[in-house]
């Protein structure tokens, strides 16, 4: 199976790493002395040290670890493999991220806009593609295996603050705005930490006040940008070129963005950053050292994929004005979805139409094959136990059939019969029905039912009984 996972693990049954006890202060002050010489970070309640060289001088105290009860520690360190090798190798490129390890491309065919902005612009606004390379973790064969999972996005970069906007005429009162936030010790190793602010709402010198999540507060102009949506890199744009160069420019990355939408062109792209991967060498001053292979197929077993097709389709050429019309060519009920598999009937009537409702509860059942709208009936319902029936015989029987409805799961009611109020949950609605005779009848929600005519060759179902919708249905 293809995919975008690349190997990247240790060799070995054993590795060794030096490890201190932790602290936060010691950690921090490891990190403000020996940053450019070593990786620290925290596992457990110990500080790992990888160093980046051989030639520096042992800080901690060594230990073996097993990568198979510690894959997080070996993650750990492979990650500070992967950034200290893209350190040496692209070091005027200054990542965005280090988990997952994310930069922009210095190609510029990578670009789609690069052609298109005055040469004054060109390292003002981009729309580089950033790749982002994570160091993940799967199991395979009941073991822990590490590789690299490569994909990539175009994003916009601005490298103007809010005072360089201000001086070049850009309307900043009513804009949102982002604010750099440095990372401590880790000035010119990461980009600053961008973070939505709020909305301008004056200016007060080399001050901007900031309506926030927090309230108003006010913010040094060289520590803000605009937040880079359309809209406003729009108006940036137009106050440096045409009002159809700005047009040409979004729709390039529109056609850039329908083209990496290829899979195959961007598994073609992955592919070849997981070649140049391959070729690199990752070892740190402590001998630990990772494989990597350009190999992404994954062992075990796959399947193609096949064109989704579409239960629902919005479009006019499937649409039809019959809400019935799904139910007639799929049914009423997918006995292996959906509940309940045993229903309860409660069937309500008059005793001089106990003939009609014998044989409409027959047709409910199997169907009206001579039916334009009810050829089929509730026959894919698995029955696990007999439909219970109740019949309505005189006035002081009623009581016994409302009090049965409790423990039915369907109620079908003759319209000929007087007002009818069914004890339930609190949750009561009323349902207007105009069957020639204009009865009202009251019930729970939660209890599917059909209303009938025995009389009148019609019926009436509700919504929860087929479909959500109410359908009508000829009756011999």
């Amino acid at each position: 199976m293809q995919t975008n996972f690349f190997p990247f693990g240790i060799a070995g049954d054993s590795f060794q790493a030096q490890t201190l006890p932790y602290s936060a202060e010691k950690l921090r002050e490891l990190r403000l002395e020996h940053n450019s010489e070593y990786s620290f970070f925290r596992y457990g309640e110990s500080i790992v040290i990888s160093p980046h060289s051989e030639a520096v001088p042992q800080l901690g105290t060594y230990h073996t670890f097993d990568p198979v009860e510690h894959p997080g520690l070996v993650g750990s360190l492979l990650r500070h493999l992967l950034f200290q090798e893209f350190r040496k190798k692209i070091a005027d490129v200054i990542p965005t991220s280090f988990a997952p390890l994310e930069f922009p491309s210095r190609e510029r065919t990578h670009d789609p806009i690069a052609d298109l902005l005055p040469e004054k612009m060109g390292k003002v606004l981009e729309y580089p593609r950033v790749m982002s390379i994570a160091v993940e973790q799967i199991t395979q064969r009941g073991k822990p295996k590490h590789g690299l999972l490569v994909s990539y996005r175009n994003r916009w970069q601005l490298s103007l603050t809010l005072e360089d906007l201000q001086r070049g005429g850009y309307p900043v009162v009513g804009s949102e705005v982002l604010a750099f936030e440095p990372l401590e010790g880790l000035e010119g190793v990461l980009t600053p930490k961008e973070s939505l602010l709020g909305v301008v709402k004056e200016l007060n010198g080399a001050t901007a006040r900031l309506e926030t999540n927090e309230g108003v507060i006010e913010r040094p102009l060289n520590e803000l940008t605009i937040r880079r949506t359309r809209q406003q890199l729009a108006t940036l744009l137009k106050l440096r070129i045409s009002d159809a160069e700005t047009d040409r420019i979004f729709k390039a990355v529109r056609a850039h963005g329908e083209k990496q939408a290829n899979p195959e062109f961007m598994i073609g792209e992955i592919r070849r950053v997981g070649e140049r991967i391959s070729r690199l060498r990752f070892r740190n001053g402590d001998n630990f050292s990772a494989y990597t292979s350009s190999n992404s197929e994954l062992n075990g077993p796959s399947y193609d994929l096949e064109r989704t097709k579409l239960m629902f389709d919005y479009t006019p050429g499937t649409a039809n004005d019959r809400p019935l019309s799904g139910l007639l060519k799929h049914g009423q009920f997918d006995s292996a979805k959906f509940d309940p598999k045993s229903p309860h009937v409660l069937v309500m009537f008059r005793a001089s139409n106990r003939g009609a409702m014998t044989e409409f509860f027959g047709c409910l059942v199997s169907g009206l094959p001579d039916s334009k709208f009810f050829k089929k009936g509730f026959v894919t319902v698995s029955l696990k136990h007999p439909w219970i029936m109740y019949q309505r015989l005189e006035r002081e029987d009623r009581r016994t059939s409302i009090e049965a409805s409790d423990r039915c799961t369907n109620l079908i009611l003759d319209n000929r019969c007087c007002l009818v109020q069914l004890k339930g949950n609190k949750d009561r609605t009323n349902w207007k029905h105009d069957l020639r005779c204009r009865q009202r009848f009251r019930f729970t929600r939660n209890r599917p039912t059909m209303i009938c005519n025995t009389s009148r060759s019609k019926l009436w179902i509700s919504p929860v009984c087929l479909g959500e919708a109410f359908s009508r249905a000829s009756c011999r």
